[in-house]
């Protein structure tokens, strides 16, 4: 087969993958919506919204949304120039094609593969550790700001004695602890190689990780903690918005809390609505019998959150040219060479 026929293949597969992704993304976003049995009742609530005061609330979250994901962007912009530079234009973009992809996969990370897309094609195996670097940030800030807020769920709510208290302290302490320190120790992740030589052989990929300093990863965290901030206060306005009267110390107990589950339950994106329905109905259930507001602003929070990045970052999959994945014959000659050769890129 002559190479113009080769690319000419190449091609026409690269766009039928764009278009199952495409169909099979939409239908999911489409029937996550209307297959719902209470959408009649969540479209009454949201007609409830149109007023002055409910539409800038609505509006003040939306915008919320977009600081969300331009501090996401932010901070995987910053990782990425350790290997590559890149526009801010195409780290968002990077960023909301990551989105998309996440509802294919467990714990959304499709987001990681979806994110490298856009780099060049000897960079994206550095671009997945390096962006692991970045959900470390985050999982920690919201491991931290959830463990205090579940505690305090369970000593005001859960009637727990001392003899519980304690000792759920200590082990989520403890677990704050580990997570801390692993991220700002980056390289000691590395030292997996001494006691498995079959990771030496990925060491030109993950040696990003040495090259960052204490500030650096304090900045990056306390971007994440920011990120944090920003989606409470967004759960927290939607909650007032459908007429649950909760006061600020209250509302912030039970969203922590509610995180808190989220970030540890494994889940899928597509699937992972109705745990969020589920878990915000435990939750909120304590203090108020309105299930119907708490399944709204839990819905319409996943809508703003994800559903339209998702849609945003589908069209950009869809119609953005080189963003599948490929290796240059150099990169492959180069993988080949480690497999064969592990120590020869050991560098610790």
């Amino acid at each position: 087969m002559s190479h113009n026929k080769q690319h000419s293949a190449k091609n026409i597969l690269i766009w039928l993958l764009k278009v199952v992704i495409f169909v099979v993304l939409a239908y999911i976003i489409y029937w996550q919506i209307v297959g719902r049995t209470d959408i009649s009742e969540i479209q009454n609530q949201w007609k409830q919204l149109w007023n002055l005061n409910s539409l800038l609330g609505l509006g003040a979250v939306i915008l919320l949304m977009t600081v969300n994901w331009g501090i996401e962007t932010i901070k995987w912009r910053y990782l990425i120039h350790k290997i590559e530079p890149i526009s801010f234009k195409r780290a968002i973009q990077a960023v909301i094609c990551g989105v998309s992809l996440s509802f294919f996969t467990p714990n959304r990370v499709g987001e990681y593969g979806g994110r490298v897309l856009l780099l060049q094609p000897g960079n994206k195996l550095q671009g997945i550790a390096l962006t692991l670097v970045g959900s470390l940030s985050q999982w920690v800030a919201n491991i931290s700001i959830g463990i205090l807020g579940f505690c305090s769920f369970m000593i005001y709510y859960g009637s727990l004695s001392l003899l519980w208290v304690i000792p759920l302290i200590t082990i989520s302490l403890l677990i704050l602890s580990i997570s801390t320190l692993c991220y700002f120790r980056l390289e000691s992740l590395l030292v997996i190689q001494k006691y498995v030589p079959y990771f030496k052989r990925f060491n030109k990929y993950l040696t990003p990780l040495k090259a960052f300093q204490t500030r650096e990863l304090a900045s990056l965290l306390a971007l994440s903690f920011l990120r944090y901030g920003i989606y409470t206060l967004q759960y927290y306005l939607l909650i007032i918005l459908f007429g649950l009267e909760v006061a600020p110390r209250t509302g912030l107990i039970m969203i922590t809390s509610i995180f808190f589950i989220q970030t540890i339950v494994p889940s899928i994106a597509l699937i992972e609505l109705g745990i969020r329905g589920n878990v915000a109905l435990f939750f909120w259930g304590i203090i108020t019998t309105n299930k119907l507001a708490i399944l709204t602003a839990t819905f319409t929070l996943w809508i703003i959150n994800l559903v339209i990045p998702a849609s945003i970052g589908l069209l950009i999959f869809f119609f953005l040219k080189n963003i599948i994945p490929t290796l240059k014959t150099t990169d492959v000659e180069d993988v080949k060479e480690q497999i064969k050769h592990p120590d020869a890129s050991n560098v610790l």
